[in-house]
């Protein structure tokens, strides 16, 4: 099953199990807890199991509020059970079961990472700044292309290039006297 708990289970019966995590339901109704009690917030990708999901720039993931008996509206103000969303940056998402006039709330973190595919540099890209210590990085997932220079006389400057597959340093890249410059490919060029 690629799907993966992240919140909800506030049913007494699954409260000793750690693997539950727990939020506050609000009383409503007879004095007995909120029937909108016992869904649960997942997400499908990688068989993973965590409270946030990673995925790359330009993925998608579903987000997935299974079991709610009412209806779901989510912060980005979609309705229904089940969402996909990209985003191009870091974001939380909360997704609110009502059901029987009560209402409980769940959130996952959707972090992405800033590693595309493939990126091209050109000689517009340029790259002036950076130290050793903290080199401008440029990561790809599988290939970088370059034709830019490191440094630009007088200005030294630090880049470091991960790729998972190829590094391309073609006619017209260059790296300035006194400038630095690091090449790695790498399994996870992402992390770097």
């Amino acid at each position: 099953d690629n799907e993966l708990l992240v919140s909800g289970y506030t049913i007494s019966n699954l409260a000793l199990d750690q693997s539950y995590p727990t939020f506050n339901s609000p009383q409503c109704g007879f004095g007995i807890g909120c029937y909108s009690d016992g869904w649960i917030l997942k997400y499908s990708l990688n068989n993973k199991s965590s409270s946030t999901v990673a995925i790359n720039l330009g993925q998608s993931v579903s987000l997935v509020a299974s079991n709610c008996q009412g209806s779901v509206t989510w912060s980005n103000g979609m309705t229904g059970a089940s969402i996909d969303v990209s985003p191009t940056g870091t974001t939380s998402y909360t997704a609110t079961c009502s059901a029987f006039g009560c209402s409980t709330n769940s959130t996952i973190q959707v972090n992405v990472n800033p590693c595309s595919q493939a990126i091209s540099l050109t000689q517009t890209d340029n790259i002036l700044s950076g130290t050793s210590a903290t080199p401008i990085k440029i990561k790809a997932i599988n290939t970088i292309d370059a034709i830019n220079s490191i440094g630009n006389p007088p200005t030294n400057a630090a880049a470091k290039y991960a790729a998972g597959k190829s590094i391309n340093l073609n006619a017209g890249f260059k790296v300035e006297i006194g400038s630095i410059f690091e090449a790695k490919i790498s399994n996870t060029p992402c992390n770097e």
